[in-house]
This record gives structure tokens, sequence and C-alpha cells, in this order.
């Protein structure tokens, strides 16, 4: 994760925003920089689950997972994570 984060525009001057509460394990936030935006989504928990957003028209393509299985995956309005699995979406 630390090396996408380094490769991208945003990895190197970004704004955090939060983008919906989260509650137990999960956190989620959005980094974006003028022309890029990216989510980010941690379940530090030990059981699977998922951010959903239906509200907020949100989608992107996941760039990243920290099990290193999941890249290009679509997504418009859920996102679904196994226990202590990070991801990072592009939006």
């Amino acid at each position: 994760m630390c090396a996408s984060r380094r490769s991208t525009v945003s990895g190197r001057r970004t704004y955090r925003q939060s983008i919906v509460p989260t509650t137990g394990d999960l956190l989620a936030y959005v980094r974006r920089t003028k022309n890029e935006r990216f989510l980010v989504v941690l379940n530090l928990g030990g059981e699977a689950c998922g951010l959903s957003w239906d509200a907020l028209g949100l989608s992107g393509r996941l760039v990243l997972s920290t099990h290193l299985d999941r890249h290009g995956e679509e997504f418009t309005d859920h996102v679904a994570l196994r226990p202590n699995e990070g991801v990072i979406a592009e939006l």
C-alpha cells in the first residue's frame, strides 16, 4: 500500500476527508488532490464486513487489496472486505 501511495500524485500531496460514519472495526476515508480521489477502506477486525454508501453515489475501481488478490474490480455502492483486509479504490 505504501509503494502504491508514493507512486501516485494523490500519495504525495493529499487531503484526507471522511466519507461516511463507520462503526466497530471499519475505517473509511477519501484521499484527494485537485485531480484524483482514492477511497481507503480498512477492516481492522477479524470478521468480514462491508461499506455501503447508497446515498453518496460513489463508484470506482479497486486498485489494491492488502490480500494482493483483488485488482480492477468495479463497484458502485458497496465494497465488501474480508477479515483484516484493507482496500484502495480509485474514484
